[in-house]
């Protein structure tokens, strides 16, 4: 039994002692002593099963794991931290959450304090490749593990998006519907590119016209990158793109667009809406945020078709169960692969009320 427990227990039975000792007024049941050490012993084990229920570090203490990440500006990554914050919780792990939206300041600042408190394990969530690459060489040093959310940078865990499942995902999509609606081939095919992501997290643009063209005919289409960074991630910004982008393109009638998520996605959606283009085109996304759920939900309530068609479900509520339980297994000294996924699937008008009975992301009330 470790030294906590050994406390905790000789604890426990000294206050069940103090309890026994203890004089009252009131009438009680006559019970026996071997009647009293009985109860005493099974309400010590119960106790103690609870404890150990709670998972250890190699000294005996409770998990402790450092998460920086991004703020609740990301509805994504406020649900990622969310469940994280709800899954220790529930399993007893020590959380310390920083929020250092891909600031290289903040980041340093987290790495240092997370270092100084002891942490067991750290958990990036600011996909920023070659800063990720930086702490994780730090955390190595310090003989604490690391793992990525959604970014590959060599630390030693990754967890979240096979990124070119998410790609194919939507590209197969989509070649449902140009084949009902467009004849099997669409005039114009848009993807967004975005470099400082990384080329793992960018493969869920980059596989696309790969899928299409096993599926359709896409020989002579137009193709578009709208190309995005960090300082041109705003709705103001991907919007005045996407209307470029349009009207250098006033022909096309039939525009598939593939985002990097759902903003950019939905963003684009807008840009041609306010052209009077918003029939012209079929979007898909990726993270099934608000937006999403908004649109696919009212398509499925008046049973009409949007431009956005589809976003891939990541299933990002259970995150933090993923996350925790891998922490877990590499601390009991388990063998872990690098690459662990999340489960997706593509949600659209007709399947979005049984991913989302309120059409709500409220997963922790």
């Amino acid at each position: 039994m470790s030294r906590v427990k050994t406390i905790l227990l000789v604890m426990i039975i000294a206050s069940l002692a103090l309890t026994a000792c203890s004089t009252t007024d009131v009438v009680e049941p006559v019970v026996t002593e071997e009647d009293a050490t009985v109860v005493e012993e099974q309400a010590v084990e119960e106790i103690v099963d609870e404890i150990e229920k709670a998972p250890m570090s190699a000294d005996g203490d409770p998990i402790k794991i450092g998460y920086m990440g991004q703020s609740e500006a990301s509805q994504f990554w406020k649900t990622v931290r969310d469940s994280l914050v709800y899954y220790s919780e529930q399993k007893g792990i020590d959380l310390s959450v920083a929020v250092t939206d891909r600031a290289p300041d903040k980041m340093s600042a987290a790495m240092d304090q997370f270092i100084l408190q002891g942490v067991d394990f750290i958990i990036d969530g600011n996909i920023v490749p070659e800063l990720g690459a930086t702490f994780a060489a730090q955390a190595k040093e310090a003989g604490i593990p690391y793992l990525t959310v959604d970014m590959e940078c060599g630390a030693d865990y990754f967890f979240g998006f096979n990124n070119q499942s998410v790609g194919e995902t939507m590209a197969a999509a989509a070649v449902s519907m140009i084949d009902d609606e467009w004849d099997g081939k669409p005039d114009l095919i848009v993807r967004i590119s975005f470099p400082a992501l990384g080329d793992e997290v960018m493969m869920r643009s980059t596989i696309i016209p790969d899928v299409l063209a096993e599926s359709i005919d896409i020989s002579g289409v137009d193709t578009a990158l709208l190309e995005l960074d960090f300082s041109s991630f705003t709705s103001e910004k991907i919007m005045q793109k996407s209307t470029d982008l349009l009207n250098s393109h006033p022909d096309a009638e039939k525009i598939v667009m593939f985002g990097i998520d759902d903003s950019s996605a939905s963003f684009f959606v807008t840009a041609a809406q306010n052209l009077g283009r918003g029939d012209q085109v079929m979007a898909f996304g990726c993270d099934t945020t608000d937006s999403a759920l908004q649109s696919l939900c009212a398509d499925a309530d008046n049973d009409t078709i949007s431009p956005f068609r589809g976003s891939v479900n990541t299933f990002v509520q259970n995150y933090g169960d993923h996350l925790t339980d891998i922490v877990i297994r590499v601390l009991s000294g388990e063998e872990v692969d690098h690459y662990n996924y999340t489960s997706m699937e593509l949600a659209t008008a007709k399947n979005i009320y049984d991913m989302f009975p309120d059409c709500s992301r409220n997963f922790f009330k």
